[in-house]
């Protein structure tokens, strides 16, 4: 079962996850842009469309890279990128980090999981991964999740990039 509670920690704590990882690898690979055609604001681009995608779906890739100015050939190295990332992601949480997360952080481990696949992916997918689990109770707080990251993934995606570039 789930609570009003433990629904906002998972959101919170997805939209730490993401924003954390994002600006994390922003400062790691930024500095190689002096051996690659990828200069330091196309690296913010990329942050901001990644941040916007992991908390809104993916439906927030093409308004955040439009948005940014996100170059052509980037946004199709991003699309790849995301398809490959996602599916490991979706690999590590369902064998094991539902497990971790939900035990550290005291949380239903079906909630993590469909937590994950709204933000990531998008509400529609919430229902079907629920009866995988045959767990009908996460749908509603699944759904709730995925809303509020489209709401929230485009502002923070473009917020990432004007923090990164010093708009």
């Amino acid at each position: 079962m789930w609570s009003t509670k433990s629904v906002i920690k998972t959101f919170v704590i997805g939209i730490v996850s993401v924003l954390s990882v994002t600006i994390a690898g922003f400062y790691l690979f930024h500095g190689m842009a002096q051996n690659a055609q990828i200069s330091d604001i196309d690296y913010a681009k990329i942050s901001a469309v990644m941040t916007g995608i992991y908390i809104g779906g993916i439906p927030n890739l093409a308004p955040v890279s439009k948005a940014v100015n996100l170059p052509q050939h980037l946004f199709l190295i991003v699309s790849g990128y995301d398809l490959i990332v996602t599916g490991l992601y979706l690999i590590l949480i369902i064998f094991c980090g539902k497990l971790i997360v939900s035990k550290i952080f005291k949380i239903n481990g079906d909630l993590v999981l469909v937590s994950s696949i709204a933000l990531i992916n998008s509400p529609p997918f919430v229902p079907m991964v629920a009866a995988v689990l045959n767990n009908k109770n996460i749908i509603l707080p699944g759904i709730a999740i995925g809303l509020l990251g489209y709401a929230v993934g485009n502002y923070l995606g473009i917020g990432i990039f004007m923090m990164l570039t010093g708009f």
